[in-house]
């Protein structure tokens, strides 16, 4: 992301593909928001960050996700300054977990959804992101960028 431009990132891919900068706010937003699962606080987009994440508006926990993606405006510099937050709280919650925390049920939030393990939890972060760099990577080719650096 360090050398994505503004106009790379609100670029409408064709199809249903979101842009580049919709996927970056999705997976900075759902990294911030399994810590305060696991952790049991409060997602830095709704404390020290409320309303200065950058990103336009709340991305939606349900099937409009690809609408938002497609509306949706980010502030680069403002989304880096509250990734890095974000980053720098997974890194305390990494640096504070033992072994057993892994096996530990976790009530999630969403209706229905019922519980799921921190090791489960972070195995589908670790999915989410890997998913989303693809496709970051991907669409910054289709712009003539590099995608994954070498």
């Amino acid at each position: 992301m360090a050398d994505v431009s503004p106009q790379m990132a609100h670029a409408l891919p064709p199809g249903t593909v979101s842009p580049i900068g919709a996927q970056y706010g999705h997976v900075i937003t759902a990294e911030d928001l399994f810590v305060s699962i696991i952790t049991g606080g409060t997602p830095l987009c709704a404390a020290d960050f409320a309303n200065q994440t950058g990103i336009s508006e709340p991305m939606p926990l349900n099937p409009m996700w690809g609408e938002w993606a497609r509306r949706v405006r980010i502030d680069l510099p403002v989304v880096r300054a509250y990734a890095h937050a974000v980053y720098a709280a997974t890194d305390a919650m990494l640096a504070a977990m033992t072994e057993q925390d892994l096996g530990r049920d976790v009530k999630l939030p969403i209706a229905g959804a019922g519980s799921a393990t921190i090791r489960q939890l972070l195995g589908n972060l670790l999915l989410n992101a890997y998913s989303h760099a693809g496709e970051i990577s991907c669409l910054k080719g289709l712009l003539g960028q590099r995608g994954y650096p070498s």
